[in-house]
C-alpha cells in the first residue's frame, strides 16, 4: 500500500511540474494586454450589390490565473461597422452595424515551454446598433444583451513577463429580431504582474 501511494505521487508530481515549473504563468499571477485584428459579422448578404462585413476590430483585457492552467479574463471591444446594400426595384436598401461590449471568460491553458494554447467559455454583453433603409432614410435599430462567447487561441512568451498571442473569438449578438454571429481574429500582446 505504501509503495503503490509513492508511485502515485512520484506520478503526480511528474505530470505537474511541467506546468508549475514552466516558465510563464503561475498561480495568483495577473495580466493585462491589448489586441488589433479583424472582425466580421454574419450578416445575409444574398442579392446585395455591395457586401462589406468586415472592420478593425479592438480590444483591452485583463486575467487573473488562480492556477498554472485554469484563470479568467475580462475584456472592452469594439467590432467595428459592417455595411450591406442593394437595389430592390428602383430603391437602393442599405444596413449598417455596429457592435461593441464587454466578455468575461473562464481560460482553460495548456503551456509547452515558451508556447501555450488556450480556451476561453463565458458570456458577451454587446451593444449592437444598425441602421435598415431606403435611399438614406434609415430606422435606427438598438439592442443590449448577454449571449454566448468562445475563443481559441495560441500564445508565445518573448520574456518572463512580456506575451504574445494570436487568437479567435466568436460572440452572438442580437439586433431586432436578429441572432448575429460576431468574429474577432486578433494579435495581441500583454504583459505579466
Amino acid at each position: 500500500m505504501k509503495s503503490t501511494l509513492l508511485c502515485a505521487a512520484a506520478l503526480a508530481t511528474t505530470l505537474v511540474s511541467p506546468w508549475t515549473l514552466a516558465q510563464g504563468w503561475a498561480p495568483g499571477q495577473a495580466y493585462a494586454g491589448v489586441a488589433l485584428g479583424q472582425t466580421r459579422a454574419g450578416l445575409d448578404c444574398t442579392g446585395a450589390t455591395a457586401c462589406d462585413r468586415s472592420a478593425l476590430g479592438t480590444k483591452v483585457y485583463g486575467g487573473y490565473m488562480f492556477h498554472p492552467n485554469l484563470g479568467v479574463e475580462v475584456d472592452l471591444r469594439h467590432h467595428g461597422k459592417a455595411d450591406v446594400s442593394g437595389t430592390v426595384g428602383s430603391a437602393t436598401v442599405s444596413n449598417e452595424f455596429k457592435t461593441y461590449g464587454m466578455g468575461l471568460f473562464a481560460l482553460g491553458n495548456y503551456r509547452q515551454g515558451a508556447l501555450n494554447f488556450f480556451g476561453k467559455l463565458g458570456l458577451g454583453w454587446m451593444h449592437s446598433s444598425g441602421v435598415t433603409g431606403t435611399a438614406g432614410l434609415g430606422a435606427p435599430l438598438r439592442d443590449t444583451d448577454a449571449r454566448g462567447a468562445w475563443g481559441l487561441g495560441l500564445g508565445w512568451d518573448f520574456s518572463k513577463n512580456l506575451s504574445g498571442r494570436i487568437e479567435f473569438e466568436r460572440v452572438r449578438v442580437k439586433l431586432g429580431t436578429e441572432r448575429i454571429d460576431s468574429d474577432l481574429i486578433s494579435a495581441g500582446v500583454s504583459t505579466r504582474f
